[in-house]
């Protein structure tokens, strides 16, 4: 639902992504290919993916659909990172891209209850346009799935000395490798309650990593404290001149 009203008020959420796009543009330099609308439209697609990936699952963040243009464009703002389209992140990240369209796979999104509210970005016309859009023109790109098959037979068998954390509400735990029994010495945790932004502070098994840590380098592990005061980063507000 939100996502669609950020779609159906359109005319009143762009004026803020202008917005943003010029404050950037100003004051770091950002250059933006990319107009408002299909960064509105692309950035909408990402949510879900970004929300549970950094908020916990608190369902009760996400504003009601009546609720002012400003405070939908607030919460938007604090989920999706618009930055990422900009010119400069798009060529920062070009690399990635270039590697998960030919090698390690892309995250999809769920468009069927937005699809007709889509005005620019045709999703019959691309196998993943939010990857497609961002990936190096011109350029031929072959998927070879063959790369992360080889990659995860080998961390199965011989993947010594690694250890795997995950959250169980972030996206990327569902990709979560399957580890043979007793193949490898790598140890494998998942921490209910947690999402992406997790440190192995947050684990109740956090000992464990230590211990292993401790093991394989011949010397004692002590655990890091998070200073306090440090955030996840929550990002300034924009509020539109009068």
């Amino acid at each position: 639902m939100f996502q669609e009203v950020l779609l159906r008020r359109r005319s009143e959420i762009l004026p803020y992504v202008n917005y943003f796009m010029n404050y950037t543009a100003y004051n770091y330099y950002y250059n933006w290919s990319l107009n408002a609308d299909l960064i509105l439209e692309l950035a909408v697609m990402d949510y879900p993916f970004e929300y549970w990936s950094y908020h916990d699952g608190d369902l009760i963040e996400i504003p009601d659909t009546s609720e002012s243009a400003e405070t939908l464009f607030d919460h938007f703002y604090q989920v999706v990172t618009l930055d990422y389209l900009s010119d400069n992140y798009i060529d920062y990240f070009e690399p990635s891209v270039y590697q998960s369209m030919t090698e390690l796979g892309a995250v999809a999104y769920d468009t069927d209850h937005i699809k007709d509210l889509l005005t620019i970005v045709d999703l019959d016309g691309s196998v993943n346009y939010n990857y497609e859009i961002l990936a190096p023109q011109d350029v031929e790109m072959i998927y070879n799935p063959d790369v992360l098959t080889d990659l995860q037979n080998w961390l199965r068998s011989d993947g010594n000395n690694i250890v795997y954390l995950y959250g169980e509400l972030d996206p990327i735990t569902s990709t979560a490798i399957d580890l043979s029994a007793g193949a490898t010495n790598a140890l494998k945790l998942i921490q209910a309650g947690e999402d992406h932004y997790i440190g192995i502070e947050n684990f109740d098994e956090a000992d464990q990593v230590y211990n292993a840590l401790s093991n394989w380098m011949g010397f004692e592990i002590e655990p890091l404290v998070k200073p306090a005061g440090i955030s996840n980063g929550e990002r300034p507000m924009f509020k539109l001149l009068e």
